[in-house]
């Protein structure tokens, strides 16, 4: 005879997640050891349990910023020190290194949401992410819209300051480059990264966006940031542009440094908080 007890766990014992982890986070990063804690803090505020973080060459401060979070087993550090020489080595680098997080996730963490260091989800309403994505079970991938932020005009972050507090000004919210989408995977159903924005399914399998309209590519012309955003933090601060952006644009395809000043003032045309 079962024991009483026994039927009052019956329900947990039944829908218990067969997960350790119901939200991760991939990224891959170079150098950015000032952004890191931010980052990790507000996402798990938003529900993220754990980050699987590929270090990419970097020479900073970034082992002392995540030593505590190694110590409590919320970040791996996975050291990536692959080179790219233009922006089509750099997919191949990030994709693979997105591809062995979608390899370490199987059977750990429910979702892997792949996306950047500059890149902040959340939900409109404040609801937790991990709640929010019980809705989409059945897809693939909950595919997010961006929505560009630039500098602000502020010259570096201070030291007292969140970036996400003082960097309040962005592009227009149709702006062409908030077509982009990154996504929130099911790892057990993703068949290969294709680019950073969007990966290839297991048959029956497809992304969707919050509307869960099928969303075959890295855009989603039908803006849709009304229920859960990205908010990319694509320039940071006006020192971030000169001393990282310019002189990585430059080396990846000779890009005018001017180029990237337009682009800054047209992510600082809306003051959005």
């Amino acid at each position: 005879m079962m024991h009483r007890w026994l039927y009052f766990l019956l329900p947990f014992l039944l829908f218990a997640s067969d997960y350790k982890y119901e939200l991760s986070i991939a990224a891959i990063f170079n150098n950015e050891g000032r952004f890191l804690k931010e980052w990790i803090e507000f996402h798990k505020t938003v529900g993220v349990e754990h980050f699987y973080l590929y270090n990419n060459r970097s020479k900073d401060n970034f082992a002392d910023v995540l030593k505590p979070y190694v110590e409590s087993g919320e970040v791996e550090i996975i050291d990536w020190p692959y080179r790219s020489r233009d922006t089509y080595e750099w997919n191949d680098v990030q994709c693979n290194s997105y591809m062995d997080a979608v390899n370490r996730a199987k059977g750990e963490s429910h979702w892997l949401a792949l996306i950047d260091i500059d890149e902040f989800i959340f939900t409109v309403d404040g609801t937790l992410i991990p709640d929010f994505l019980a809705d989409f079970k059945k897809y693939g991938a909950l595919a997010i819209n961006w929505q560009c932020y630039g500098t602000s005009n502020i010259v570096h972050i201070p030291e007292d300051k969140f970036m996400i507090e003082v960097l309040v000004k962005k592009a227009e919210a149709n702006h062409k480059d908030n077509r982009h989408v990154k996504s929130i995977v099911q790892p057990k159903r993703v068949a290969k990264c294709r680019n950073p924005h969007f990966c290839l399914y297991k048959d029956g399998y497809y992304a969707v966006s919050p509307s869960k309209k099928k969303i075959p590519s890295y855009n989603n012309d039908d803006i849709d940031i009304s229920r859960i955003r990205i908010n990319h933090y694509w320039s940071r601060d006006e020192d971030f542009v000169v001393e990282t952006k310019i002189p990585r644009q430059l080396k990846w395809w000779g890009a005018d440094p001017n180029i990237t000043w337009e682009k800054v003032r047209a992510f600082n045309k809306v003051e959005d908080k």
